[in-house]
């Protein structure tokens, strides 16, 4: 499993934003929507920054929620929580 689940580089003015959990089709958890809130926050707070590309590792760029999260009932944190993919 991969350590970071979003990574963060930039060029220039463009920030690149990678879902990086290609082991699970980049799905959502809640260490990648803290992850992704916190690359959001970077890029936001960043004034040299004027576009974000936002990517997926691998072959598929995020195949939604993370079922086994789901399972395991992390959903609420995934989705809802401040920052989350449906704040």
């Amino acid at each position: 499993m991969t350590d970071t689940p979003v990574l963060f580089s930039t060029e220039g003015a463009i920030a690149r934003i990678t879902l990086n959990r290609p082991e699970r089709r980049n799905a959502g958890n809640l260490a990648l929507a803290e992850a992704l809130d916190g690359a959001i926050k970077r890029f936001e707070a960043d004034d040299t920054l004027q576009v974000a590309v936002l990517h997926g590792a691998g072959p598929v760029f995020c195949a939604g929620l993370d079922l086994a999260a789901f399972a395991q009932g992390h959903v609420a944190d995934v989705l809802f929580r401040d920052g989350g993919f449906a704040a």
